[in-house]
């Protein structure tokens, strides 16, 4: 399965699990949708981002030639009010109060009412790009007009890049949401506390995603990134059931493969017995089992001998 426009930094899921596993296990859910939409008259997750795809294309048109600050921030903003709904967030922005005593402005936030006691599970943050030149937004600054309010934001955080508030901010908080959502101009990033300390993330890039406009790929971002995939009303979620058919599966490789390392070494040793049998004529079956098998084992190979000048009595090495 080709998923164009998502890219699964430093395996998110394992890239096997996305290419050959995946598109199996959201069936369900894509199957559950199809009937909502029916029994409403009304449009599936991954048709409501088609149906956005023109309106994203003018937005980057128009931001590209915008140059004011204040004017990239309304127009970005006007996009993720349009996005958000089309994956199931309710738009809230606003400042979000944080334990060490700062704010951040936000998007939406879902699962808690904000401060230490009930923060919320899932933040939605957004990145502004000031230049416009397609920067990674955890390398983008918090711009101060992305604050709501009448008191300024304090200086500190201004010079702060996402990534720096992301890991010690929000996720260092004693209380951090599981999931945040970071949106920019021409794209989303989807980063899960546990995975985030080995900077592990699902990027999606809605340049190839919106133009493109590839049914395979639709899907799997509307299934990835909807709120429902991430914190739904009751039951497991979906890409917590996700990652764990990812791990049974890397598990089930590792098993695959290391039956396959026994077959191999069984098929080494009875090569080994054959050549000594029928090419060296050593008679093998007067000597006990243990003396055969520390010569098999022992016994080192030509490319070893030629590569390391090991001894006989150094263990063989392929």
């Amino acid at each position: 399965m080709s998923l164009t426009g998502i890219h699964n930094e430093n395996e998110f899921y394992s890239h096997h699990y996305l290419a050959e596993i995946f598109a199996g296990d959201i069936q369900a859910t894509l199957e559950r949708w199809r009937e909502q939409a029916e029994a409403n008259n009304a449009r599936t997750p991954h048709a409501e981002l088609r149906a956005l795809a023109p309106e994203y294309l003018r937005f980057r048109r128009e931001f590209a030639h915008e140059r004011r600050a204040g004017e990239r921030i309304l127009k970005q903003r006007e996009w993720f009010r349009r996005l958000l709904p089309a994956l199931g967030y309710a738009w809230q922005p606003g400042n979000q109060p944080l334990e060490d005593g700062s704010e951040v402005p936000i998007l939406a936030a879902v699962g808690g009412t904000g401060g230490a006691s009930a923060s919320p599970r899932l933040l939605v943050l957004g990145a502004v790009d000031p230049h416009g030149e397609g920067e990674d937004p955890l390398t983008l600054k918090p711009h101060r007009l992305q604050f709501h309010g009448e008191v300024p934001p304090p200086e500190a955080i201004l010079t702060e890049t996402w990534s720096a508030i992301v890991t010690r901010r929000i996720f260092g908080q004693a209380h951090p949401p599981r999931w945040l959502l970071v949106l920019s101009g021409n794209g989303a990033l989807l980063l899960e506390r546990g995975k985030w300390t080995h900077n592990r993330a699902l990027r999606f890039d809605f340049d190839e995603i919106m133009s493109r406009r590839e049914d395979a790929t639709l899907k799997a971002t509307a299934a990835l990134l909807h709120r429902e995939s991430l914190l739904p009303a009751g039951g497991q979620s979906l890409l917590d059931g996700l990652d764990e058919n990812s791990h049974k599966h890397a598990f089930g490789v590792s098993e695959d493969l290391k039956h396959a390392l026994r077959e191999s070494i069984e098929l080494i040793g009875n090569e080994a017995i054959r050549h000594l049998r029928e090419v060296s004529k050593e008679r093998l079956y007067d000597r006990p089992d243990a003396a055969l098998a520390h010569k098999l084992g022992l016994k080192p190979c030509a490319t070893c001998t030629a590569c390391c000048s090991c001894s006989t009595s150094k263990p063989a090495r392929s």
